[in-house]
């Protein structure tokens, strides 16, 4: 009888942390500061995950998703999805096969561009179909 691997999922404290460590890391205007505006926001992302019925890369696909979407800090939302992700997939003993998203992808996935299967596949490295904003008229 074969045990299922148990997930980890990251806590509101670790998304918190890498936020933080995004804008101290990367170039940012002085008034792009680390800025939490809703834990509870965080945490929806986090149960969201959890609660998703898949395997850990659907889950990452969910996570990724959630966190751009609930918009939890002043600045720095796509990143730190992204390195949570990034993370979220390494602790579980995977690997992101995106080394860095085009921001158009980011976009797409904010606005529901993309479903969670494409998501999924994205991060395993298969590609994803592009992103076109539409013209306002």
């Amino acid at each position: 009888m074969s045990k299922e691997r148990e997930i980890k999922y990251p806590s509101v404290d670790q998304i918190i942390r890498t936020n933080k460590r995004i804008l101290e890391t990367i170039k940012v205007s002085p008034t792009e500061k680390h800025n939490v505006l809703s834990r509870k926001d965080i945490q929806t992302a986090i149960s969201k995950t959890e609660n998703y019925d898949d395997d850990v890369w659907g889950k990452a696909a969910v996570l990724l998703q959630s966190l751009i979407r609930e918009h939890a800090f002043s600045y720095g939302n796509r990143r730190t999805a992204f390195a949570t992700t990034k993370a979220f997939l390494e602790e579980n003993g995977e690997s992101v096969n995106v080394d860095r998203p085009d921001e158009k992808v980011l976009i797409g996935i904010r606005i529901r561009f993309y479903t969670i299967e494409e998501i999924k596949q994205w991060l395993k490295g298969n590609g994803i179909r592009e992103y076109h904003r539409r013209r306002q008229i």
